[in-house]
């Protein structure tokens, strides 16, 4: 063993550069499961600080609530020392003790009363003083919200005493469970001096201790050991606090911490991908070696050594490269850690322990793999040519059969990648790489033999060069193999950054599928009474839910979507949204109604009573008239009867109302009578049927322009008599509708998923509407749809609105609006529209390609792309020197024999320019499938979540050709001038001589 490690020791001082690069091959190959390790922890970190800045203020604070509860003074000073030391344990931030009681309406005034320790610290003086002094009888308190003067009125009844307008600056004070909302507060100083308020001395109260989240005490511990601290935490303030109870955000932080630990998995994936194509490269650069290597063993055999000692050699050879490699790639790779960690605010020295000993395993195993691989580099024989061949045919079908193997087994969602439980489909980049690689390979000997025959036979240079290489392939073979796996994963990287890129933007716009969108807000029910947007074009959209109802005779539930049609041309990315080639114009043209609704009659803007003439309505029955605005808002009336004449205020709305539809119904005695004679009588009753007649309509005393011709039910018999209409109805429902121009109703011509579509009977659907049934003939199929998930139909909104009021008069009304247009940012946070639910379609992409998740992955993927190019270039210039060293002998003969330097020297550039030209566009065809594979059968997203709609190929042709063009210009001006410089002796050298 001493003999063979001085001998090995000895070839490693003979040719220090060569064995050099084989050190820097194994110490990227080992740094990049370090540096994917340790952005994995990164990531997490950076996951957790932008989930919890996301978090509404109330939602990223802890709190402690006892409830319903009457301490005694010695109680609460006892509760109170044990919930701050217990809250320390999670937040080193100040906890502030909260008290308030329940809502008080007093006077007429409704109002909350509460207070906090140290107020001055929690809220900003507007108005006043703040309060100095509480007592039983007389606490003094601020105001934060509400008329100022009304509450002190109110609130002097319970001995408290207004002093001054403030407004809350803590978010933790009385945030989440305990904020008042848009009720006004009554807030004083002192939590216990507040709790013996006489006058509320029975009053029920909430005490709170509230401190904010601390991250960075999140992100030391880990969530997981955060999270079980807390529920510590929760036990113990249970237990020894009545009614007590922890709000946290426990939930919101496990589930991040899930997101990001999926995301770990895939780092590990590409830092594979570049770890095995950078063995690639020990390969390349093993090959180097084998000249001097096979010297050294025929001197050995010819000395009497066995083939045991000879492998003993080449083990301590390569095992030497390999520590020392390793060594360095784990130095490396925890340098570039320390910075990933400093970006993120974690401490440098723990993040970097973990990453060493996540990847531990990983880098044991790589550099294992570079010692094996070196080893039978070195000792491959060389007697037979045909041996390359069959080594490259075989890994080629045994990698293609892998990826045949994992592709059938369908893709990987973010659960499968959890589960870790199809290590093949996670696999498929690597495994594919080395098909393309090994495929070029393969083919590189014939496809240079060609360009040989194709040569003129005066390109002395451009012959010898390409002959002489296919003459000995191994060399070559390896560089074509390497250099095309290099480029198939720039161009892997390139397309599924882009990839990652487009489909962030994909679902912000399947989310918001214009620029923006108006709901409904807490204290306003619809958009539409808010002014319109300026500068914005608005469609209105209206949802319900539908029953589809089969052959079979079973019933399935799908969301109804009625949309302008106008709205789809201007859906964003609509090809990818929707995933289908029909163009939205054709569609909107599909979606038109066959008939038109028949508008109702019109009551003027100025109109303030309308009135109607009926005979023969019985007093169980009131009518409702329904009306609605240019705007799209409805309104009813409750017509009140005077005699033979029913009458109501009409609602001012801003223009002119169109008529929508009567319905008639039970009052409140008859159906509350109905329903006690039924339910406690155990006895049906009749229902309440009749026929009226409907006569002249007047507004403000005058008669209004009115034809009941056309008004008729689906619930009821309506005939035209004179000028007048008699209807004969029977209320077996809520109610009874009577609409303008009625029909039966029409067939809807709707767009469909594709598994509704398969239950349609010859393109027809049977659609309950609550009461109504219809016929949906099937215009379109639609993958999918914007805003929507599982089974939906589409159709135009006013066909849609329509049909609902004939049901139900204002269940058609339009409660969600889509904008487009420029800047809406700014005038959608302004009043009136801070009121709605609004969501920008900007912002949305925005957060979803700034996730920390997904700005770790393309910065990996960047990474390995440079990675690749660098050593790609590294490996091409090996070619050439090798080519220098092992054709020595031909050189110098060739030389002898006339052959100018300059002429051999271009046939050593035209040897790594071969290799450039077959690798370069198998790579890029073997990274084009390698992007198709990655967004088809690893179904996640930059974020680690499965998207909506699915990840579509795009290749990011102008950041991978820019990345392709200076890694592989670099790589042959490198070759070239390397080339250059070579042969330049005044006389040629002699082979031996070049051996020393």
């Amino acid at each position: 063993m001493a003999i063979a490690a001085s001998l090995a020791a000895a070839q490693l001082r003979h040719r220090p550069a060569r064995w050099a690069l084989l050190v820097v091959g194994v110490a990227l190959a080992a740094a990049i499961p370090v540096i994917a390790a340790g952005a994995g922890d990164t990531v997490a970190a950076q996951t957790v600080r932008t989930t919890v800045r996301q978090l509404s203020p109330g939602d990223r604070t802890i709190t402690a609530l006892s409830t319903g509860t009457i301490y005694r003074p010695s109680d609460a000073a006892s509760f109170d020392t044990l919930v701050r030391q217990q809250l320390g344990r999670l937040s080193s931030a100040p906890v502030r003790p909260e008290l308030v009681f329940h809502q008080l309406s007093v006077n007429g005034a409704t109002f909350f009363l509460g207070a906090t320790d140290d107020l001055r610290s929690a809220v900003r003086l507007i108005d006043g003083r703040l309060p100095r002094s509480c007592t039983p009888r007389r606490c003094e308190v601020v105001a934060v919200g509400g008329d100022e003067a009304a509450l002190a009125h109110s609130a002097s009844t319970l001995g408290v005493v207004v002093v001054g307008r403030a407004q809350r600056t803590d978010p933790t004070l009385l945030g989440g469970e305990l904020d008042p909302g848009r009720v006004p507060l009554l807030l004083g100083d002192g939590t216990a001096r507040m709790a013996l308020l006489s006058s509320l001395s029975l009053f029920a109260r909430t005490y709170g201790w509230a401190t904010p989240l601390d991250v960075d005490r999140v992100i030391a511990l880990g969530v997981p050991a955060y999270v079980r601290r807390s529920s510590e935490v929760a036990d113990a303030v249970i237990a020894k606090v009545p009614g007590a109870a922890i709000v946290r955000p426990d939930t919101v932080l496990t589930d991040q911490y899930h997101r990001a630990s999926l995301s770990a998995r895939r780092f590990g994936l590409l830092g594979g991908t570049a770890a095995v194509l950078l063995l690639g490269f020990a390969v390349v650069a093993a090959v180097s070696l084998r000249r001097e290597q096979a010297l050294l063993v025929t001197v050995l055999r010819r000395r009497g050594s066995r083939i045991s000692g000879v492998v003993r050699v080449a083990t301590l050879e390569a095992l030497a490269a390999g520590l020392a490699g390793g060594l360095l790639g784990a130095v490396l790779g925890a340098a570039v850690t320390a910075g990933l960690a400093q970006d993120a605010g974690l401490a440098s020295w723990p993040t970097i322990w973990s990453a060493l000993g996540s990847a531990g395993p990983a880098v044991a195993l790589l550099v294992a793999a570079a010692v094996v691989v070196t080893v039978a580099v070195l000792l491959w024989p060389d007697r037979d040519r045909r041996t390359v061949w069959r080594t490259v045919e075989l890994l080629g079908v045994g990698c293609l059969g892998a990826v045949l193997l994992a592709a059938s087994r369908g893709s990987a969602s973010a659960s499968s990648l959890a589960a870790d439980n199809d290590p093949l489909i996670v696999a498929l980049p690597v495994l594919a790489a080395a098909v393309g690689g090994l495929v070029a390979a393969r083919l590189w000997a014939p496809l240079a033999g060609v360009a040989a025959r194709l040569i003129p036979r005066r390109s002395v240079a451009g012959r010898i060069g390409l002959l002489g290489a296919i003459r000995r392939p191994l060399r070559p073979v390896a560089t074509t193999a390497f250099l095309t796996a290099a480029v198939a994963s720039v161009v892997f990287a390139g397309a599924y950054r882009a990839t990652l890129l487009d489909g962030a933007i994909d679902q912000a716009a399947y989310q918001v599928p214009l620029d923006a969108t108006l709901t409904g807000g807490r204290d306003v029910t619809t958009p539409l009474a808010a002014p319109p947007v300026p500068d914005a074009r608005s469609y209105g959209v209206v949802r319900t839910s539908a029953v589809v109802r089969p052959l079979d005779g079973s019933t399935k539930a799908v969301a109804l979507l009625g949309v302008d049609r106008a709205a789809l041309p201007e859906v964003r990315r609509w090809s990818r949204v929707t995933g289908t080639s029909t163009g939205p114009k054709a569609l909107a043209n599909d979606l038109r109604p066959v008939t038109t609704p028949v508008p109702g009659p019109t009551v003027p803007a100025t109109a303030r009573t309308v009135s109607l003439d009926v005979t023969g309505l019985s007093a169980a029955v009131d009518v409702y008239l329904w009306l609605a605005a240019p705007d799209g808002r409805d309104a009813s009336i409750t017509l009140q009867r005077h005699g033979n004449r029913l009458s109501g205020p009409v609602p001012q709305l801003g223009g002119p109302l169109r008529v929508i539809g009567l319905s008639l119904s039970e009052n409140i005695e008859y159906a509350t009578h109905h329903q006690h004679a039924v339910g406690e009588g155990n006895t049906d009753q009749a229902l309440v049927t009749g026929t009226i007649t409907l006569g002249q309509v007047s507004v403000d005393g005058a008669a209004l322009p009115w034809t009941w011709t056309g008004w008729g039910s689906a619930s009821g018999q309506a005939t035209a008599a004179g000028t007048g209409l008699r209807f004969a109805f029977r209320i077996e429902g809520a109610q009874v509708v009577l609409v303008p121009g009625y029909a039966p109703p029409p067939v809807l011509p709707v767009a469909v998923d594709p598994a509704t579509a398969r239950i349609a009977d010859h393109g027809r659907l049977t659609v309950t509407l609550d009461d109504v049934t219809i016929i949906a003939r099937v215009v379109a199929r639609l993958p999918r749809f914007p805003t929507t998930t599982g089974s939906f139909l589409l159709a135009d909104r006013a066909a849609l609105s329509s049909l609902l009021d004939r049901q139900q008069p204002g269940t058609g009304v339009i409660r969600e609006l889509w904008l487009a247009g420029p800047s809406l940012g700014p005038v959608l946070a302004k009043a009136p529209y801070d009121q709605l639910t609004v969501a920008r379609r900007a912002p949305i992409q925005d957060r979803l390609t700034d996730d920390p998740v997904a700005r770790g992955s393309r910065l990996l993927l960047a990474l390995i792309a440079v990675l690749a190019l660098l050593v790609a270039a590294v490996a091409v210039v090996l070619l050439v020197l090798g080519e220098r060293r092992d054709d020595a002998g031909e050189l110098h003969a060739w030389e002898a024999d006339g052959l100018r330097p300059a002429t051999l020297r271009r046939v050593l550039f035209l040897r790594a320019l071969s290799v450039v030209a077959v690798a370069l566009p198998f790579g890029l065809a073997t990274g084009l499938v390698l992007a198709w594979l990655g967004a088809t059968l690893v179904a996640v997203d930059a974020s680690g979540v499965a998207p909506v709609p699915p990840l579509h190929v795009s290749i990011g042709a102008l950041w991978t050709a820019g990345l392709l063009l200076v890694g592989i210009g670099l790589a042959v001006g490198v070759a070239a001038v390397v080339a250059a410089r070579m042969l330049r002796e005044r006389l040629p050298v002699r082979p031996e001589l070049d051996l020393r």
